[in-house]
């Protein structure tokens, strides 16, 4: 786990990797966290990896957005 806390924009930014996030003493720390900032200016925000292959996600997000794109201005000349 790695916190990090951003003064100048008001965010304590809690990092996990998949297996912390399934432990309940780090589930535990977090509410610790998100409890001491609460009533304060900060908001807690929480990143926990995932177990899928981001690489391959990544590129199949890209290509349907391109595709999305490329219809989009199809529809738009009328083609």
């Amino acid at each position: 786990m790695r916190i990090d806390i951003e003064s100048k924009i008001k965010c304590v930014c809690v990092w996990l990797t998949a297996e912390e996030s399934e432990r309940a003493d780090i589930n535990k720390k977090i509410d610790e966290i998100t409890e001491k900032y609460k009533g304060t200016k900060f908001k807690v925000v929480i990143f926990r990896s995932g177990r899928r292959d981001l690489y391959g996600l990544t590129e199949g997000l890209i290509k349907y957005n391109k595709d999305w794109e490329e219809n989009k201005l199809e529809k738009a000349i009328g083609f």
